[in-house]
């Protein structure tokens, strides 16, 4: 393995609504409150709550350094998290997560979350998107990539 110098953190997502194959693929922007709080769980004395949380918005506004919620959250669910191997073994947090729509509606936004409890809790990232119209019972899958590189 070779030595770096310097390290980057890179996200993509890719959202799918399995029910009528729509399929939406981003990049994402790692957040202020997301640097800080994995700061913290990197020291014993500071700690913190790690992210497991998976969330769904219909907002649709300019991600800047200090969001720190979704714009219009309405479905968060825990994600199944893995680590994965981009550039070297286990560089990237993989959260993968089932949502069920429970009403019609245009997703256009997804975040990362350390807290079960919708609009609480600290955002490691969040990506906005094109339109995902969403129907009651649709199926949407998530694949959501953190890449220490």
């Amino acid at each position: 393995m070779k030595f770096k110098e310097k390290t980057k953190i890179t996200g993509r997502v890719r959202i799918e609504n399995v029910t009528t194959g729509e399929i939406r693929e981003v990049n994402n922007s790692l957040v202020n409150i997301g640097f800080d709080t994995l700061s913290a769980l990197t020291l014993s004395d500071v700690g913190g709550t790690a992210f497991d949380f998976l969330a769904l918005g219909t907002g649709s506004s300019t991600i800047i350094a200090t969001n720190t919620l979704l714009d219009t959250e309405t479905l968060r669910i825990a994600s199944t998290g893995t680590q994965q191997t981009t550039n070297v073994a286990n560089d990237t947090a993989r959260f993968i997560g089932s949502f069920t729509g429970d009403t019609t509606e245009t997703i256009n936004e997804i975040g990362i979350f350390n807290i079960t409890t919708a609009n609480t809790g600290s955002m490691l990232a969040r990506a906005v998107f094109a339109d995902l119209n969403v129907i009651t019972n649709d199926k949407i899958n998530v694949t959501y990539n953190i890449v220490f590189a």
